[in-house]
């Protein structure tokens, strides 16, 4: 979650206003505000590109070379504010999006336009290897990683991972870069992901269950639950991980919590790796999908409490679309486990 002080949550389940607001960039210079008149940010966890934004403005906007909203080199930057009912701002104003125009689709008659456009990393996707790319061997993965994002954005990183770990062999790839990194994350067990400043690149744990909630979700008074749907299931359920690692001139090993990641050299690293997988994976699945009071700063992979008169749970948010318009609800899909008898 974006850091937001205490009061900002508490102030979401009462009285409160929402504002969002939109600026154009253009060759590293703000060049127009816009005022999006619906829409959302698709927040997906298991995507490279994490956040994307859909907004309808007004037609005003159709663009030609160099305009606000011109696909050519156009960047949005969306924020959104909670205000009391004094309407002071509480907090500060959260980072919602930040990333490139991808398309502008024109709505004749209607007199509005559809802006869509992709996180820092469809830029870092389209920049496919012109020529397979050669990375020696004892280069630290997470350097790697960070190597292959930064020669195609300028960013900051974020590593908690606490594995520092060399690529045991000399490593090439062909053409696709979104797919090298994710190979490198999945040998840390890790996610790989920009936050919606636009500016840092986050390297951490594929979350887990069992850590602190970052955020109580209620029913009844003053409640933060519009719909609440639940679904069980046993679907890619799996209550153990083998993960087996085979390289030239080593004995191989195997940690159980069968991979060929090449990047996998070490028992701690196969095992933060098998871990990983195997909390997607264990126990009967429990999903829900929740209509909420919408909260701009949840991210994907935050852990929630769910507080209803069934009792209490906790969940990873999977995926959830952020409403730009201040009347619309937030809709998350979260996931949980329980054990299976």
């Amino acid at each position: 979650m974006w850091t937001v002080p205490a009061n900002y949550l508490s102030a979401l389940s009462q009285s409160h206003g929402r504002y969002t607001r939109m600026e154009a960039w253009f060759n590293g210079a703000k060049v127009a505000d816009l005022v999006p008149e619906s829409g959302q940010v698709q927040v997906t966890a298991k995507n490279r590109i994490r956040r994307m934004l859909s907004a309808v403005v007004s037609e005003a906007y159709w663009p030609t070379i160099g305009d606000p909203l011109d696909p050519s080199g156009a960047q949005l930057k969306v924020y959104q504010g909670i205000t009391g009912t004094n309407g002071n701002l509480i907090g500060s104003e959260v980072p919602i999006f930040t990333g490139r125009v991808e398309t502008v689709q024109r709505q004749r008659l209607a007199g509005k336009l559809t802006v869509t456009a992709l996180d820092p990393f469809g830029p870092v996707n389209d920049q496919q290897f012109e020529q397979p790319e050669a990375v020696p061997a004892g280069l630290l993965i997470q350097e790697t990683i960070k190597g292959l994002i930064s020669n195609v954005v300028n960013v900051s990183f974020v590593d908690t991972t606490g594995i520092q770990v060399g690529l045991p062999v000399p490593v090439m790839w062909d053409t696709d870069r979104g797919a090298a990194i994710d190979e490198l994350a999945s040998a840390l067990g890790a996610e790989v992901f920009f936050l919606p400043d636009g500016v840092t690149c986050t390297i951490r744990p594929i979350p887990v269950l069992g850590g602190t909630s970052v955020w109580t979700l209620t029913q009844g008074v003053n409640s933060t639950i519009v719909r609440d749907a639940q679904t069980r299931s046993r679907t890619d359920v799996a209550n153990r991980m083998i993960v087996h690692v085979e390289q030239p001139n080593q004995t191989p090993f195997t940690v159980t919590i069968s991979d060929d990641n090449p990047q996998i050299s070490s028992y701690v690293q196969a095992e933060a790796a098998g871990r990983a997988r195997l909390a997607r994976l264990i126990g009967v699945t429990r999903s829900r999908e929740v209509d909420m009071v919408p909260n701009p700063a949840l991210e994907a992979g935050d852990l929630i409490t769910i507080v209803t008169d069934e009792g209490t749970e906790q969940h990873i948010v999977d995926s959830f679309a952020l409403p730009l318009a201040v009347s619309d609800v937030m809709t998350v899909t979260t996931r949980s486990t329980t054990s299976v008898s």
